[in-house]
């Protein structure tokens, strides 16, 4: 969940995490439809787990998408030397692989496409409405926002090919979260540039480029980590968080809006309130959460995530310490440190990251449980979805503590 931060140009860096929907009243069936047979973890190659130094340990905020057999994934960021209450260092990597995957989950071919122009994470992972290219749009390296966008497309042979387009966008993007439809993408949350938080949902024609241009303020204000997606002609932004800013405390994005975003005036419409699992009573924030798009089965899922209450708390804890720090207060910041020591040092099941994949029924705007498994219960990783078959790749199990796992499941 937290990493070590500050509270405004880091503070979504602070926790290298990602969840929030629903309405008062919809509530997601908690019933797990999970079988073991449908959920296999990949064997990946001893090559690719040591590519790059330090990736052993696993990744948060990686790129990752399918194109016909082939899951690509790569960049992500993790703390490979010493966790971050010792003062470790955050470290991003570059190289982008891809694995061929039988219909068993097997691993039967290889390939290294490139690496990225610098190690990053925390961008967008989008694949086309057609189904024929995939997209790693923006980042961040650990200190600036990023502009590129990579493409990878299919040869006629069928095997990936990687191109680099450095400036695509107009002005860099991190920790939002990216959507396309008719051709057309749209940048919703995140932030623009370190400590510059985006406030309108941006769009830009994907094909030919161009500017980006806002199209409407975001809904409540600022979101850093939504979740967002397109369904029917519909925009979907769901969750998030507000960074503390001129001094307001913090805010939990809890509802969630859908936009036509070719209306002449298009306006958001509320989806729903803050969301419960019907049978814990338990909040769903999607903060930290993966959400991907299945082109062909017309379904968004969206897996993992942080508890609301902790987060919460945890970013109440930072904002009381900015208070303290500026008040000179020793005796306050001495408990801080102490409170730090014990948050950062629980046990990996005390975070309750999401231990689910959900799905939206947009015609109720129902959420419902697809799956449950403990290695679901992750932050910032990566989804990817395709006919079916879904790729969950890394995230964080804990603060400071990433995981290498690729899991595949199949709900078909």
């Amino acid at each position: 969940m937290k990493d070590n931060i500050s509270i405004r140009s880091r503070i979504a860096l602070l926790l290298g995490l990602m969840i929030g929907l629903m309405s008062s009243g919809c509530r997601a069936n908690q019933e797990s439809k999970t079988t073991m047979s449908r959920l296999t973890k990949i064997a990946l190659p001893q090559e690719f787990v040591s590519a790059e130094e330090g990736l052993e340990k696993g990744a948060s905020g990686a790129f990752a998408g399918v194109l016909g057999e082939w899951l690509i994934y790569g960049g992500g960021c993790n703390f490979p030397d010493k966790g971050p209450l010792e003062g470790g260092q955050k470290r991003f990597y570059s190289r982008i692989h891809a694995l061929r995957i039988s219909d068993e989950g097997e691993v039967l071919d290889t390939l290294t496409l490139g690496d990225l122009a610098r190690p990053s994470g925390y961008g967008a992972s989008l694949r086309s409405e057609e189904g024929d290219t995939l997209y790693f749009i923006g980042g961040t390296d650990g200190s600036s926002s990023l502009r590129s966008i990579y493409r990878i497309t299919l040869t006629a042979a069928g095997v990936p090919t990687m191109e680099h387009l450095p400036e695509a966008l107009s002005h860099g993007w991190h920790e939002g979260s990216a959507a396309l439809s008719g051709g057309q993408l749209y940048l919703v949350g995140g932030w623009s540039a370190p400590g510059q938080p985006m406030r309108e949902v941006e769009s830009m024609d994907l094909t030919e480029g161009g500017e980006l241009r806002p199209i409407a303020p975001l809904p409540d204000g600022v979101r850093i980590q939504p979740i967002a997606f397109a369904h029917s002609g519909k925009l979907f932004v769901c969750g998030g968080f507000a960074p503390s800013e001129g001094g307001r405390e913090p805010l939990m994005q809890d509802r969630s809006y859908a936009l036509r975003p070719g209306d002449e005036t298009a306006e958001w419409q509320l989806v729903s309130d803050l969301p419960v699992l019907e049978e814990s009573g338990r909040k769903l924030l999607f903060v930290g959460t993966a959400v991907a798009y299945d082109e062909a089965a017309k379904k968004v899922y969206a897996v993992g995530g942080v508890d609301y209450d902790i987060f919460r708390s945890a970013l109440e804890r930072e904002y009381r310490q900015g208070l303290a720090t500026a008040a000179g207060d020793q005796e306050a910041l001495e408990d801080f440190a102490r409170q730090r020591v014990e948050y950062m040092t629980r046990d990996p099941e005390a975070y309750r990251f999401m231990p689910h994949v959900i799905s939206l029924d947009y015609e109720s705007g129902d959420w419902s449980v697809v799956a449950t498994d403990t290695a679901f219960a992750t932050a910032g990783g990566a989804l990817t979805a395709q006919g079916g078959t879904l790729y969950l790749v890394g995230g964080e199990r804990k603060p400071g503590v990433r995981t290498p796992d690729i899991w595949r499941l199949r709900l078909d």
